[in-house]
């Protein structure tokens, strides 16, 4: 039986190849936040066929010193999940594919309470439907 693809591991086999290479990302929040930094992970959604199809909500957030950084990132993120989902699709070998992309929540600045940091975030919500490799 297919298994449905790791949402995680799906989103970091796509968006690590395309990052700029001073960028890091990952699925968790560091302890020690190193910028510019790009968080993806999945936060919800269930399967719609248990082993063909698997929808999950995709919260990406950015983290960058300048404002103009972080939102380049956002754009670069979603860009690169849209372009995953397009035909041909982008196959992570051994994990699987993004079938579907639609914005839940556009890129947007969340800013501090606290005051000026000269750190930007931004964050954005995405539903991506995905396919195991068929490999």
């Amino acid at each position: 039986m297919p298994r449905l693809p790791r949402t995680d591991a799906l989103l970091m086999g796509l968006l690590r190849p395309v990052l700029p290479a001073h960028v890091r990302a990952g699925t968790r929040v560091p302890a020690r936040m190193p910028l510019p930094f790009v968080l993806a992970r999945r936060t919800g959604g269930s399967s719609i066929h248990p082993e063909f199809l698997d929808q999950a909500v995709v919260d990406v957030q950015t983290w960058a010193p300048t404002d103009e950084e972080s939102e380049a990132l956002s754009q670069l993120v979603r860009d690169t999940l849209y372009r995953a989902s397009r035909y041909p699709q982008t196959v992570i070998p051994g994990v699987g594919s993004v079938a579907w992309f639609t914005e839940a929540g556009a890129p947007v600045l969340v800013p501090s309470d606290l005051g000026d940091h000269d750190t930007y975030r931004y964050q954005a919500t995405y539903t991506i439907n995905t396919r195991p490799d068929g490999g």
